[in-house]
């Protein structure tokens, strides 16, 4: 699953709970941000900045795959931020999904606050049942996809009536269902609506976004290609783009090349079909299946 866009987002909006789960008292507020080190030619987007400049920078990295050089990475970033920010103190932390993918580096191990999200998340589940922060990790840490299924509703009403903000809550809700629907990519759109008990998946946030940069992305194309070949001409082709960038996000790669030659030759009335079940489509296999039994009918 992808796991690293998301957690930046969730502290994104949420920096307090980065500093929460690492048993940090930080005196805020934070912010988080995506700033270029030039000396290593990269970028990070774990910096946690304070408003405060007597608070330490914070950088942290998120693992939810073994890296050995996990420890020498942020060490080596951490000491080329400090030395870009006047020698401004420094800290960081690695949030490791599990403690068994920690590589456990001397002697940085022992100057890096480490945190095991399964560990941290289920001792705060015992004292806090209620928290939206263990609700929004369910759909990536827990083992079980029936329990998680029977579940699924009852940590998603669990973030909506958390009582946070409300861009916080947006935040994690969209976080959640983004990871849901990685979890059940078997699931279509009307199961998923099942499990959440909502009347429709594209009710969240996730679940638009993948359809709506599809449609946006079309619409702009159609535009562009009406105004060289005709309005008629260029709405199929804007289509035939939302199409393909709809299975792109949901597949996670660029489609096959006969592929995407296949659903270009598809009619309008087919594309417009192809481009309402792709939100539910999990692989370039079953797009291939759908595009040539829609491109069979007469």
């Amino acid at each position: 699953m992808h796991t690293d866009k998301q957690v930046y987002q969730l502290f994104k909006y949420c920096p307090e709970k980065a500093f929460e789960l690492a048993g940090i008292q930080a005196r805020g507020p934070y912010h988080l941000e995506s700033v270029a080190v030039k000396a290593l030619e990269r970028t990070t987007d774990g910096l946690l900045r304070s408003e405060s400049p007597d608070e330490p920078l914070t950088l942290m990295e998120v693992q939810f795959q073994r890296d050995a050089s996990i420890y020498n990475r942020l060490v080596l970033t951490m000491a080329q931020i400090q030395q870009e920010h006047d020698f401004r103190s420094v800290r960081g932390i690695i949030f490791f999904a599990t403690r068994p993918l920690d590589p456990q580096t001397q002697p940085w191990a022992e100057t890096i606050r480490v945190v095991y999200l399964d560990e941290v998340l289920r001792e705060r589940e015992a004292r806090m049942p209620q928290d939206p922060i263990v609700a929004v990790f369910k759909p990536v840490l827990e083992d079980d996809a029936k329990t998680l299924e029977s579940e699924a509703a009852k940590h998603y009403r669990c973030i909506q009536t958390s009582g946070l903000a409300e861009r916080q809550i947006d935040a994690l809700s969209e976080v959640f269902v983004s990871w849901l629907l990685e979890r059940f990519q078997n699931k279509n759109a009307q199961d998923l609506a099942m499990i959440l008990d909502l009347p429709s998946i594209k009710d969240t946030r996730a679940g638009r976004e993948i359809y709506e940069e599809g449609i946006g992305r079309g619409r702009e194309v159609g535009r562009e290609e009406g105004r060289e070949v005709g309005r008629e001409e260029g709405h199929d082709e804007g289509l035939e783009e939302a199409v393909i960038t709809v299975l792109e996000s949901r597949i996670g790669g660029a489609l096959e090349t006969e592929l995407v030659t296949a659903i270009k030759a598809l009619p309008l009335a087919e594309l417009r079909v192809l481009l309402r079940e792709s939100l539910t489509m999990t692989s370039s296999a079953e797009a291939a299946a759908r595009v040539r039994a829609l491109g069979g009918k007469k």
